[in-house]
């Protein structure tokens, strides 16, 4: 099991769309949006490397109100 930190930077005034749809992704396990350098913070869980990829480039970036995402694979917890 893999697990990350996504940072997400959303749509001006569309942060709580970009949310909602987030929240119904198997892999978000939680998210939230947040005041700061981003808007939305995700932790994400995947079975490996290669799934957690496919999963922010097939679903969380494909989202319509998300412009941008930095992924932060957490190495030791």
């Amino acid at each position: 099991m893999i697990k990350a930190f996504v940072l997400i930077h959303a749509e001006p005034n569309r942060e709580w769309e970009a949310l909602e749809k987030l929240k119904t992704l198997e892999v978000v396990k939680e998210a939230y949006v947040v005041h700061g350098v981003v808007d939305i913070i995700a932790k994400i869980e995947a079975d490996d490397e290669k799934a957690l990829q496919k999963a922010v480039s097939n679903h969380i970036r494909r989202i319509d109100a998300i412009n941008s995402t930095t992924t932060a694979i957490i190495t030791e917890s």
